[in-house]
């Protein structure tokens, strides 16, 4: 929003009649433009476009409009900076081989140069979907391409080089028309995906959001073209009226994709079903619909814990799918398989918090309270303001009696939000004097401990 807002500001104040206005909105261009850089890091190519748009599409020679848009080219280094504190605060290294790879610290599994290659194929696929938008998906899967000498890289390299060529050859026969428009659509289209589409490797090859911002320039460049064809075809009837017959039969085509689209994209469910139809090998769907038919209820037990094996089976170092299958198989009641999986996990993160809880779950339902007590006081050690296992903690030590360490963990427990029913039951149950307490005491019963332990679960 603040990209576009800043693009027509732009516009509006060097073509506005007014001067009070015009001044305005001028003043107003570096603000949009440091909103959309702290935005989002594709705000960093704004002043590049709004150079090239005063040079290509108002005709404004090189010195003149480097002047003109000097008030934003002097914000150009504040996404590369932004990035290095960044980088320097999460791991206290803020060069650039680690700024390069600040979105894949720890998921590096191609290098900046294999990426840059493959999103030449990926940057036409964009161009593609937003043309014929066929064969979509939520999440996509992208052959990854590793050199040069690819036939994949050869050819849609030469096709970007067409595209330029040909837009700037319109933009010099035709730059009194629409030609400066189309050539400036194609620059857009190219230069608003390099923050995602270059030498900075994102986790992920292709993400069809990715195409949002710089599908305006393909706008620009449909709207050129048709006005260009409309234009050479005036004295034409018959040829006009098949450019709008055309154009109308695309628009409405487009529009019906839309609404069956719409349909895929009705929720979690429905979504990732359509990825894992479209690219059955992807862990991280079938881990996405398990996770949203738990959200739905989770009533298909068998379903969630398959899908959930099948994302571990795909990818067995996925930790997400495979913490959600230890918690899952807790609160459907699998303890020992539970635990055999949590164990797996600790094993490699000591420090697993979530595992941690989970595992002192388990091993409560299988009647080991002392090493359920103890996993417990584990994930208290590494985060002591965790409030499930602070939560499970209370409600066993004040079943044993332990009414000082009972009172400590609901202290911390509280610290982040009132207590469940369940568990203010047994904090008021609890006498102020130890001597006086009984184990039949109120919500604090085993049955009441059970349900304090059952309720602290989560997913």
């Amino acid at each position: 929003m603040f990209y576009l807002a800043a693009i027509a500001l732009f516009l509006g104040g060097h073509l506005s009649a007014g001067l009070w206005s015009g001044w305005l909105m001028r003043a107003l261009v570096p603000l949009a433009v440091l909103a959309a850089m702290l935005s989002k890091e594709i705000g960093a190519t704004a002043p590049v476009m709004i150079l090239l748009m005063d040079i290509i599409c108002l005709g404004t020679s090189w010195k003149r409009a480097l002047q003109r848009c000097l008030p934003v080219l002097v914000l150009l280094p504040v996404v590369p900076a932004l990035l290095m504190v960044t980088s320097w605060v999460q791991t206290g290294d803020g060069s650039l081989w680690r700024v390069i790879n600040i979105t894949n610290i720890g998921l590096i599994q191609f290098s900046p140069i294999e990426y840059a290659v493959t999103q030449t194929g990926v940057c036409l696929r964009y161009l593609q979907m937003l043309i014929v938008p066929v064969n979509q998906n939520f999440d996509p899967e992208f052959p990854l391409i590793t050199s040069i000498q690819d036939i994949r890289f050869i050819l849609a390299f030469h096709g970007i080089l067409a595209l330029l060529y040909i837009g700037w050859y319109w933009h010099r026969r035709l730059a009194a028309q629409m030609g400066s428009l189309g050539f400036f659509g194609i620059l857009w289209f190219f230069i608003t995906l390099t923050p995602s589409s270059s030498l900075i490797p994102l986790p992920d090859l292709m993400a069809e959001h990715r195409s949002y911002l710089p599908s305006v320039g393909v706008f620009f460049l449909f709207a050129a073209l048709l006005n260009s064809f409309r234009e050479a075809w005036a004295p034409m009837a018959a040829k006009n009226r098949a450019l709008w017959m055309v154009t109308a039969v695309w628009v409405i085509a487009l529009g019906g994709a839309t609404l069956a689209r719409n349909e895929v994209l009705r929720d979690d469910e429905t979504i990732y079903r359509d990825v894992i139809a479209k690219c059955p090998q992807r862990a991280r769907a079938w881990n996405g619909l398990a996770t949203a038919l738990v959200m739905k209820g989770g009533q298909n037990t068998e379903e969630v814990i398959s899908c959930l094996e099948k994302s571990v089976s795909l990818s067995p170092n996925f930790a997400m799918a495979r913490e959600n299958l230890a918690i899952m198989l807790v609160n459907y009641r699998q303890y020992e398989k539970s635990l055999k999986e949590s164990e797996a996990l600790l094993l490699e993160s000591p420090d697993n918090i979530r595992m941690l809880h989970h595992q002192g779950v388990a091993l409560y339902h299988l009647n080991r309270l002392p090493q359920a007590t103890d996993a417990f006081l584990k994930a208290v050690q590494v985060s002591p303001h965790f409030r499930d296992s602070n939560l499970c903690l209370g409600a066993i030590f004040a079943h044993t009696k332990n009414y000082r360490r009972a009172r400590h963990h609901y202290q911390a427990a509280m610290a982040t939000g009132p207590l469940p029913q369940v568990h203010l039951a047994i904090l008021s149950a609890m006498p102020n004097q130890q001597d006086t307490y009984t184990d039949n005491a109120g919500g604090n019963s085993a049955d009441a401990l059970t349900r304090s332990i059952l309720g602290a679960q989560s997913y």
